[in-house]
């Protein structure tokens, strides 16, 4: 019965063996129902159980104990040299930096996706923006990109670059060169990134852009591999039409307030200059959102035995890519207009893919 439900119920939510996890609850809980009610003796069963579980329980603290990574200490960013200075009476801009995760320049969407940038290029330029064409990053993974960015060199140029593990990259990124240089000059730093525990702020920013009650990356996947999971993804899908993980209704709340905050930030008095530094998943995979904003029928992805696989065919690709960028250029430049249009003090605006 359970593969029959599992066959059946895959079609609609993206994890069908998480329908495993809700009838193992379910007879589970026939079990214990079962046996509460039975005259029999379960007594030394219980022990020989009890036994069992303890011994497994064991294992695992000490699997943690021996795979518990070694602290290594935090590389101190190397001063910047040779920076300008502002002149006399001249008053320190606001810095924002949206980052937009995977979004291809001008000749990647027009030659794989087919869609021209001339409208978002042209009303960048309108409001001021300057745009910079052929321009890529310095790696193809995100987190490296970024570190390398606000470090303004190469990783292996940066202390600790030959061992250049994930925790000594989200070290560099976390205490860069850029953000110590501009607290040191009087800097408010706000830094917000709704989709990675990884790369959300830590205690080195003087504000968090995150929302006042939100699921934590180990909240996430707890609830995705409980009985929980194919029930939530079952009412989400009757209410949006469609399918996607918890981690992804997740983001796409998240991401909506994260434009929001940006929206009011430009126009609040503030006694100090502030940087600010978002960090949007959008509009690569998973997608959230369709051009106008709404849910799209699929997230295209899935996460599955610890790795992200996507669901649908190259065409499909294209298209939620093509639909998720139009919202996401759309909202960068309603951030960009606010700016143009009530900021408080002069604005650097940057605009960027990593």
């Amino acid at each position: 019965m359970l593969l029959v439900a599992d066959g059946v119920l895959s079609a609609i939510v993206p994890r069908g063996h998480a329908w495993f996890m809700l009838g193992y609850a379910v007879l589970v809980g026939g079990l214990i129902v079962w046996i509460k009610n039975s005259d029999r003796d379960f007594r030394s069963l219980t022990v020989t159980l009890n036994w069992f579980g303890a011994i497994l329980i064991g294992l695992s603290f000490l699997n943690i104990a021996y795979n518990r990574p070694e602290d290594a200490p935090t590389p101190a960013p190397q001063p910047l040299e040779n920076m300008p200075e502002l002149a006399d009476g001249q008053e320190p801009p606001d810095i924002f930096c949206i980052v937009v995760g995977g979004r291809g320049g001008s000749t990647v969407n027009e030659g794989i996706y087919g869609v021209s940038d001339e409208k978002f290029t042209r009303a960048l330029a309108e409001y001021g923006v300057e745009v910079v064409p052929r321009t890529l990053a310095n790696y193809p993974n995100q987190l490296f990109s970024l570190a390398s960015c606000l470090n303004m060199d190469y990783l292996q140029e940066l202390p600790d670059g030959n061992a250049l593990t994930s925790k000594a990259v989200a070290d560099l990124y976390h205490h860069n060169r850029v953000t110590e240089f501009l607290r040191d000059n009087g800097y408010k730093i706000i830094v917000g990134a709704p989709s990675s525990e990884l790369l959300a702020p830590r205690e080195t920013v003087d504000e968090s852009i995150t929302p006042e009650r939100a699921l934590s990356e180990f909240e996430i996947v707890l609830l995705e591999n409980s009985a929980l999971s194919p029930v939530t993804q079952a009412i989400h899908f009757l209410r949006s039409g469609s399918v996607a993980e918890i981690g992804h209704m997740t983001e796409h709340g998240r991401v909506y307030q994260m434009f929001d905050r940006l929206s009011e930030l430009p126009d609040e008095a503030s006694d100090k200059p502030c940087f600010v530094l978002a960090v949007m998943p959008i509009p690569e995979a998973p997608f959230l959102f369709d051009s106008e904003g709404n849910w799209p029928e699929s997230t295209g992805v899935r996460q599955y035995a610890g790795r992200t696989e996507f669901t649908g065919d190259g065409e499909t690709y294209r298209k939620r890519y093509a639909e998720q960028l139009a919202f996401t250029d759309n909202a960068v430049l309603r951030v960009v207009e606010r700016i143009a249009k009530d900021a408080y003090r002069p604005t650097i605006v940057i605009v960027m893919s990593a």
